[in-house]
């Protein structure tokens, strides 16, 4: 049993009587080197610490056409991601690039640290909510990490030879979770594609497997059921644009009809929605001049990254939808069910406007060629469906907690290995 003392910081508690508690300022300086338009791009992630930007898919901030103004990232700088620092938007880098100006960029002026051990001490969880103490601005997506407040951040040093044990012992934990957590991705993945196939498969292709095919004429649509027509999304939708909402009225939820934004579309993973973070009277919808979209509707984004998603949801209750979100009604002929399950499976890339951010309108979206089997059918077609895609759909949520457990057990393993409530001292892992 190690002796411990008390670190004099609240939020670290006790620490080994052995380690020094010394601000981050001796040891880090701000560097911002400018003029390395030709180095790779490189953003920090909060799971994944600093990566090249293009190596992911779900990174759709635009690059400045001026890249001469990035600053250069060298191998064992200190990146942080000054509006998101209070996520855990930070890391010891071990590329080579260019960041945002937005960044912060520090270079290491001492040798008192295992830059795996820092890596993991800075990013662990008591010194991640430190750092929501110290950022400052209107709202928490605006929020900016103080420069002249996070030099003071207290930095836990033990002795050398301890450092490299924890960054072994660390870098063996983490690989095992990463790997459990990659078969779990993978997992996902396989499902979604399942979802996703089902969907295309029965509202392209019907129910009956034996039923008469006809040629659609639609390359990507293929044979459709002899019974079914094929028209033009225009002729049996209608098209509404959402309205400004201004940010004097945003969460209140006493009134009668939400008021949606984009974000509501992913905080809702069903294809209904059924929770929203803001609501309107019909006055103030009036006074706005947005108009109540009846239940039944579809909406989805209609500018911006979250278009490309493809996210199509339905309407439970009236509501409104604000000025990035357009909503597609559905007439007596097509049910809104089956209309829904159509649009998830549309590649919305092909029908977006062309520029740095993607837009589309009402006409783009009617200009699509629909199969419309007959009403009784589109209604087998959706009920099928929403049990179908409901099982696939309870198995992805479960794999995703699962997900989030893993990750939430091993950081508390990293607090309390970097903050020596846990003495690994005579780990033997990483000399093997």
């Amino acid at each position: 049993m190690r002796t411990m003392k008390d670190s004099g910081v609240e939020w670290l508690g006790e620490i080994p009587e052995d380690w020094l508690v010394e601000p981050l300022w001796p040891h880090f300086r701000r560097a911002k080197i400018t003029g390395f338009p030709d180095e790779s791009l490189l953003s920090v992630y909060r799971d994944h610490g600093v990566i090249p930007k293009n190596s992911r898919d779900d990174n759709h901030n635009v690059a400045s056409v001026d890249v001469a103004v990035y600053q250069l990232v060298l191998e064992g700088n200190l990146v942080v991601n000054k509006m998101k620092a209070w996520q855990g938007s930070l890391s010891i880098s071990s590329i080579r690039g260019i960041v945002s100006p937005a960044y912060y960029v520090y270079s290491a002026v001492s040798n008192s640290f295992d830059e795996q051990y820092i890596h993991n001490l800075l990013r662990s969880l008591p010194y991640v909510l430190s750092y929501s103490l110290i950022s400052k601005g209107i709202r928490v997506g605006q929020w900016d990490l103080q420069p002249e407040l996070f030099r003071k951040t207290p930095v836990l040093v033990p002795p050398a030879d301890e450092q490299a044990k924890i960054a072994a012992y660390l870098d063996q934990e983490t690989s095992q979770v990463n790997t459990l957590i990659s078969k779990k991705e993978q997992l996902i993945e396989k499902l979604l594609e399942r979802r996703q196939a089902l969907i295309t498969q029965v509202v392209t292709k019907g129910l009956d497997p034996n039923v008469p095919m006809k040629d659609s004429g639609v390359e990507w649509l293929g044979p459709i059921p002899k019974t079914w027509s094929l028209a033009r999304l225009q002729r049996y939708a209608d098209f509404q644009s959402g309205g400004g909402f201004p940010e004097a009225y945003q969460g209140d939820l006493s009134r009668e009809f939400p008021f949606l934004k984009v974000d509501d579309l992913g905080k809702n993973a069903s294809h209904e929605i059924k929770s929203w973070q803001n609501t309107v009277s019909k006055s103030t919808a009036s006074q706005l001049g947005v108009k109540i979209l009846p239940e039944g509707t579809l909406v989805m984004a209609k500018i911006g990254a979250a278009l490309l998603l493809g996210r199509v949801r339905q309407l439970v209750v009236p509501s409104c939808i604000d000025n990035n979100m357009i909503g597609i009604a559905p007439r007596k002929k097509l049910s809104g069910g089956y209309f829904s399950y159509f649009l998830s499976i549309l590649d919305f890339a092909y029908f977006v406007n062309p520029g740095t951010v993607p837009s589309t309108s009402g006409s783009a979206i009617g200009a699509n060629q629909i199969p419309i089997p007959p009403k009784a059918e589109q209604d087998l077609i959706s009920k099928y469906l929403d049990k179908e895609t409901s099982q696939i759909d309870s198995l992805v949520k479960k794999t995703r907690k699962a997900i989030e457990l893993l990750k939430e057990r091993h950081q508390a393993l990293i607090t309390q290995v970097v903050t020596g409530k846990i003495d690994v001292r005579g780990f033997a892992g990483g000399n093997s």
